[in-house]
């Protein structure tokens, strides 16, 4: 009998952990997206200042200056960011099918040895929007000098992004595109 007790036990205890490794791998996804829309602009770190004096000049706000250094938009229901990265040259490029289900490998959360920080200031050049039926579900700022980026909307905690090779495995994709 208590052969039979310690068996159902062992065999309990691995079906909960199987189910709960199976759960996880389903929700270990940034967001549930159908379209990116990728917008890149260069611009080298002195520039940046002189745009935004001649943005100034024109009657613009600070709005190029929250979305190159900032953690802005604060929600994705901001309709001025998106209008604002045209305005203040942001090339809008679509990003092909082939390459969403790369791209969402690399917003997921995984497990990795690798920690990095950095103290450099993010500038960022590249922004990806996803989007799902049309809406939109997610936003990321990308600073690849810094390793550093800003996400909303994600369904998962974002502070790891970039490890495991991300960041290089996603500015190669994003490559194309420029």
């Amino acid at each position: 009998m208590k052969t039979f007790t310690i068996i159902n036990l062992l065999l309990c205890m691995i079906l909960s952990n199987s189910c709960n490794k199976k759960g996880a791998n389903e929700n270990m996804y940034y967001f549930e997206f159908d379209d990116v829309n990728y917008y890149h602009k260069d611009i080298i770190e002195n520039d940046i200042f002189k745009e935004y004096e001649k943005a100034k000049l024109l009657g613009y706000d600070k709005s190029y200056l929250k979305i190159v250094n900032t953690e802005y938009p604060t929600n994705l229901n901001d309709k001025e960011f998106l209008n604002s990265l045209i305005k203040y040259g942001y090339k809008k490029n679509k990003v092909a099918k082939s390459k969403l289900n790369q791209i969402n490998q690399i917003f997921s959360k995984k497990d990795c040895e690798e920690l990095t920080t950095n103290g450099c200031v993010p500038i960022y050049r590249d922004i990806l929007i996803f989007k799902k039926k049309n809406v939109i579900v997610g936003i990321a700022k990308v600073c690849f000098d810094c390793r550093n980026a800003y996400i909303i909307g994600s369904k998962q905690n974002w502070d790891y992004f970039g490890e495991c090779g991300d960041y290089e495995n996603l500015q190669e994709i994003l490559t194309s595109f420029k």
